[in-house]
């Protein structure tokens, strides 16, 4: 086990690509945990809120955003029990060196769907009304210092 009492477990894949569906089957197990909210890119963008996209190297795991994070996570696992935690937010897939140098020990799902039909359901999707309820569900996990910046945008 790493340093930490859990180990994260991050699903790999492009939105619309089952991220979800492996997600809920995974963590159907006991002490397979995940956080309460599809998507944690507020935290995981964290120390690089102005970067312009989700795309991360390596260079942007600083030590205060390897301690952040790790910190984050260490917390909501002991939160939620979990022995494993799964985080599966899309844009992870823009960024893997990055989390692998925040979190070393970390384990890897990649899943793949056929871009046509990914495309399809994510039309469907976006094209979806607003989800409020959803929205206000995210705005607790986003840093509250970084909560200006996003209000602002």
């Amino acid at each position: 086990m790493p340093s930490t009492d859990h180990y994260n477990v991050f699903i790999i894949g492009a939105p619309r690509s089952g991220t979800n569906m492996l997600r809920d089957v995974v963590t159907s197990f006991n002490g397979v945990e995940t956080w309460p909210c599809d998507e944690i890119n507020y935290i995981i963008r964290h120390g690089n809120v102005r970067h312009p996209s989700d795309e991360f190297s390596e260079q942007q795991a600083t030590t205060l955003v390897k301690s952040y994070l790790n910190t984050t996570f260490d917390k909501y696992a002991k939160e939620f029990g979990a022995n494993i935690l799964v985080e599966k937010t899309c844009a992870n897939s823009l960024r893997v060196p990055f989390l692998h140098a925040v979190f070393p020990d970390a384990k890897y799902i990649f899943i793949v769907r056929d871009g046509v039909d990914a495309t399809g359901s994510a039309k469907l999707r976006w094209t979806a009304k607003l989800d409020l309820a959803y929205i206000l569900e995210k705005v607790r996990f986003v840093p509250k210092i970084d909560l200006p910046y996003y209000g602002l945008r």
